[in-house]
């Protein structure tokens, strides 16, 4: 039996702090001051050249960014078997 912790299976948000601003695409989690409410954005990325992420809506600056993490691995093949979380998720 193949068993992760629920830490190992999935990835966590992190502080907008520690976000990598090399290129690499990340999902971020922002809040809406005019809104009042939060959002998940996959697949972001610092631009240094306009110096704002990339994967926010048009209207970037009613939104900032608050978390980060990077994005889940995609689905494994459908032939390999799943790791079996029902233990991580047992332990909460």
């Amino acid at each position: 039996i193949y068993t992760l912790s629920l830490h190992d299976a999935l990835p966590i948000w992190q502080p907008i702090e520690t976000v990598p601003e090399d290129g690499t695409r990340i999902d971020l989690w922002a809040e809406s001051h005019r809104r009042y409410t939060g959002r998940r954005f996959p697949g972001c990325s610092w631009n240094d050249i306009t110096e704002r992420w990339t994967g926010l809506p048009y209207d970037y600056k009613e939104w900032k960014p608050i978390y980060w993490m990077p994005p889940p691995a995609p689905p494994k093949n459908k032939d390999e078997p799943e790791p079996n979380l029902g233990a991580a998720f047992s332990s909460l």
